[in-house]
């Protein structure tokens, strides 16, 4: 069964320099079930002060600390499995100057 992700969403926006953390979890489909994370399609994992931690089985956290204006956009959850794979996208948004 394909992957189902839940809607997420990082919510008001954040100050330049305070954390923002998101979580995506898939609510239905076929395990092993993996898990990334890409930001104007690059893998968070290049991005510097962008970490990510499994959670359980299904679940991925996404903290970005601190955040800056650099940091506004576009955060894709995608969820891949052997059937295929779905992907569910949040818009971060930063008060504070450019």
């Amino acid at each position: 069964m394909l992957p189902k992700i839940a809607p997420f969403d990082f919510g008001d926006p954040v100050n330049s320099g305070e954390a923002a953390q998101v979580s995506c979890f898939v609510t239905e489909g076929d395990l092993p079930v993996d898990i990334s994370w890409t930001y104007k399609g690059k893998r968070v994992s290049d991005i510097p002060d962008v970490s990510t931690t499994k959670i359980g089985r299904k679940g991925s956290s996404l903290v970005i600390d601190p955040t800056s204006y650099s940091n506004l956009g576009n955060y894709t959850c995608t969820a891949r499995n052997r059937a295929g794979f779905a992907n569910f996208t949040s818009q971060l948004f930063i008060n504070g100057n450019k």
